[in-house]
């Protein structure tokens, strides 16, 4: 009854409004659905959209819609009538209390319900190690209760480091580190090689990468063999107490920043009655676990999504409907008869991305077994892939004088001279591509993407209604239309928190907490890149947008279009297509702090600078993700320790004539973790080597702000640097400074 009556009243206001400018009040009703869309109310958002689909039926301005319709379409098939997934029904053990507030959390298990906890081998002989993926915010407690307390044989380590045979809990475990505290309960007695009787103490040790210090030992242990037993450690932000069968047993120190999850090692299951883990716990495993059930139910919901079946035929033929077919012949010069089969073997190393193997199958192919003018535009298509600019151009100039019309040649060697130029020229050239070829849909679908790096998604959507309405159609236009799409609504979540500040704002599938974490370390780091660097021009005093994804699942999934390189085992990242922060909730609360003020870096020198160097932005990204307020000011030049790990198992570094020129594949693609470690140390060493030093920096900072191509800076910069004695003062800084035990 609601949905009739909502079409009943819809229906005559869009036709009255229609009878003025049909074109502009679709637009505006559209804009009114989107908002119910935003809100989240998806019944009302549906029955809108139906209305005015059909009041403005075959209109040629809805077709070019079509993206933002039917995503508009998913979100509320998906989400109207959803229940929020629920955690009792996703957790193995059992919820014996949560407060979603405050993060209170009281969870058992039981030996038949132990699937949350996750098995991690020790080594051969060993008994493995199961722990639980949760950490705490706030003091917790792990309590064991088993029938019969076991013993087995005691390895002759346990004094000196290792588990032996020793009942043991461990918490704040970190296995990417190898670190945490063990809490050995030991026991009295027990037969050893030769049915000689041993016993174990109990202790307290802390663990980092191999080594195991004693913390607190009581000896002898008052574990007894073979009888009921209740294990409880409990964990406060200072110390670590243990407990056998309500008797304090061990009491030691800890560290206060350790964060981890929690464990048991050489516990029978079959003697085990339940295990309790109960305190504040972090918010990342519980909403990882929901954005998981998401995730997962959002994937199976797109593999059966059928837009013929929820869409009219009509919104879905011509403009923005079905992909033009492949060409082909998708090479400079009139088609053989029959395509060499050396052309299709050697298109399969560029879609492989194996470019430097495609560079050279291609230079060894006899002579005649394909059109000279097709191997130029091969070796051009490898050579711009690895970066080798001018060996590109220099064959895309064979290319062009064998056939003057080939389009996608006239494109590359725009992009080729990208870096010399600024952005508004380079979307000039393509503007005028896209003229001069109406009918080939590769300048059309770059300058759309030059426009939407360009913060100018209005025009990027123009772009490819133009290209729809010369009969255009490709993978990329689509591509792009989705991402214009996320650009304006972000995640496909369903119940979200917002944060608004002065300079962010903050969206979460998680909790209001996460939005004022995020917020808060984002304002401090934002203050401090201003009052140290430089502050964003009054006309960019736009907010921000961040998007902070409750677990890795949904957080994939949405970049998994945007970014050229798989983003697995990364925490978060910043589109600059999208103008938009991407961080999952993070277990570690320092690892997520230093993406968050990493990501955030990239953010703001995205306002100021069109396209700077690779170098300059991931090396002052990871410089000054180590900062933070301290007071009034903002420090600076801490040492982050990732990077100088990796700068120190590094061979030798990249000549700084060529590291400072290098594009994004030689920076991406070859010795990733060096670009990176490399790029720290050289805005280190800018920024804390003297005046002298201090001055380049700047002048880097500055000149790389305007007009011009970023090579064209580096290259006028470095016209007035002694190189030699740059580099021989950058290694004396690394070997002095950063490395100094090297």
């Amino acid at each position: 009854m609601l949905l009739a009556f909502a079409l009943c009243v819809a229906v005559p206001a869009v036709q009255a409004q229609a009878a003025v400018d049909p074109a502009a009040a679709f637009l505006a009703e559209l804009d009114a659905v989107q908002a119910l869309v935003t809100e989240r109310k998806w019944p009302a958002a549906s029955s809108r959209l139906e209305a005015l689909l059909r009041a403005h039926e075959g209109a040629a301005y809805v077709r070019v819609k079509r993206a933002q319709i039917e995503e508009d379409v998913k979100r509320c098939l998906f989400w109207s009538g959803r229940p929020e997934p629920d955690l009792r029904t996703l957790i193995s053990g059992e919820i014996l209390r949560f407060d979603s507030r405050t993060g209170v959390l009281h969870l058992r298990y039981t030996a038949a319900d132990l699937e949350d906890f996750q098995k991690y081998e020790l080594g051969r002989g060993v008994e493995p190690l199961y722990y639980h993926p949760i950490t705490f915010d706030g003091p917790y407690s792990v309590e064991v209760r088993g029938t019969r307390y076991p013993v087995l044989f005691a390895s002759r380590h346990v004094r000196t480091g290792g588990f032996g045979g020793s009942p043991s809990v461990v918490v704040e475990l970190e296995l990417d580190y190898g670190s945490g505290y063990a809490i050995l309960f030991g026991f009295q007695s027990g037969q050893g090689p030769g049915g000689r009787p041993i016993y174990v103490p109990a202790s307290i040790w802390r663990f980092h990468a191999g080594e195991w210090t004693l913390q607190e030992e009581k000896d002898p242990s008052p574990a007894q063999a073979h009888e009921a037993f209740t294990l409880k450690v409990s964990v406060t932000n200072s110390e670590i107490i243990a407990s056998y069968n309500g008797k304090r047993v061990l009491r030691a120190r800890k560290l206060e920043d350790a964060v981890g999850s929690v464990g048991f090692v050489n516990i029978e299951t079959g003697a085990l009655k339940d295990i309790t883990l109960q305190g504040r716990a972090h918010s990342s495993w519980l909403n990882g676990i929901l954005d998981q059930a998401v995730a997962d139910a959002y994937r199976e919901f797109e593999a059966g999504f059928r837009a013929e079946e929820h869409l009219p035929a009509w919104l879905l033929e011509g403009a923005g409907g079905a992909e033009a077919p492949a060409a082909a012949w998708n090479y400079p010069g009139a088609a053989p008869p029959q395509p060499p089969d050396a052309l299709r073997e050697v298109e399969q190393f560029y879609v492989e991305a194996d470019f430097e193997d495609g560079l050279d199958y291609v230079a060894k192919l006899a002579s005649g077994s394909i059109p000279d003018a097709a191997r130029a535009w091969l070796l051009a298509r490898f050579h711009a892939a690895l970066g080798e600019v001018e060996p590109a151009f220099e064959q895309c100039q064979r290319v062009l004088q064998s056939d003057p019309g080939f389009a996608p040649a006239h494109v590359l060697r725009v992009l080729l001279r990208s870096g010399l130029r600024s952005r508004p020229e380079t979307i000039a050239a393509l503007a005028s591509l896209a003229e001069q070829f109406p009918g080939s849909p590769l300048p059309a679908e770059e300058l759309a993407w030059w426009l939407f790096l360009d913060a100018r998604p209005a025009d990027a959507r123009r772009a490819i209604e133009a290209a729809h309405a010369r009969a255009l159609a490709s993978p990329r236009l689509s591509q792009l239309e989705r991402l214009l799409v996320k650009a304006e609504r972000g995640p496909a979540w369903g119940s979200i928190h917002v944060l608004n500040t002065r300079h962010y704002s903050v969206v979460s599938n998680s909790d209001q907490k996460t939005c004022e974490r995020v917020a808060a370390a984002l304002e401090d780091a934002y203050r401090g890149y201003c009052k140290t660097l430089q502050p964003v021009a009054e006309t960019e005093q736009r907010r921000f947008t961040v998007y902070a994804f409750g677990g890795e699942a949904s957080y994939l999934d949405y970049v998994a279009e945007i970014s050229p390189v798989p983003l697995e085992n990364t925490a978060g990242m910043y589109s600059s297509a999208l103008k938009q922060l991407l961080v999952w909730n993070q277990p570690d609360p320092q690892q997520w702090l230093d993406t968050v003020r990493h990501e955030g870096f990239h953010q703001y020198l995205d306002r100021l600078m069109d396209d700077p160097p690779c170098w300059f932005n991931e090396g002052c990204a990871s410089y000054f993700e180590t900062a933070a307020w301290s007071g009034e000011r903002f420090l600076e030049g801490g040492v982050n320790e990732l990077r100088r790990h990796d700068l120190g198992r590094a061979p030798s570094m990249i000549p700084l004539a060529q590291f400072l020129r290098e594009d994004a594949y030689a920076f991406y693609f070859r010795e990733l973790y060096l670009h990176y470690a490399q790029s720290w140390a050289f805005i280190h060493f800018l920024r804390n080597s003297g005046p002298e030093r201090a001055d380049l920096f700047q002048r880097f900072f500055q000149d790389l702000q305007g007009e011009r191509g970023w090579k064209t800076v580096v290259d006028e910069i470095l016209e007035d640097v002694d190189l030699e004695a740059l580099q021989q003062d950058f290694e004396s800084y690394i070997r002095d400074t950063l490395l100094p035990t090297r």
